[in-house]
């Protein structure tokens, strides 16, 4: 799955940009492990910045905790 992300972009629309896609991919594959790997280089005042923030970390971690209990 390859998705576009602008090089400026906020959490909201960051976290929208693979949701669907991303429901989608694990309920059709009745996945049993949902992993994910992230760095901070995109968040703001590092060298990738790219305007997120550090709680954008926790919000995605609890979006996938959410969808592994409703998978």
């Amino acid at each position: 799955m390859n998705i576009h992300v602008p090089a400026q972009i906020d959490d909201d629309d960051y976290l929208a940009l693979p949701q669907d896609a991303f429901e989608k991919w694990v309920k059709a594959f009745l996945t049993e492990i949902i992993s994910s790997n992230w760095g901070y280089d995109g968040k703001i005042g590092e060298y990738g910045d790219m305007g997120l923030t550090p709680d954008l970390h926790s919000r995605i971690a609890m979006q996938i905790k959410d969808l592994a209990r409703e998978t």
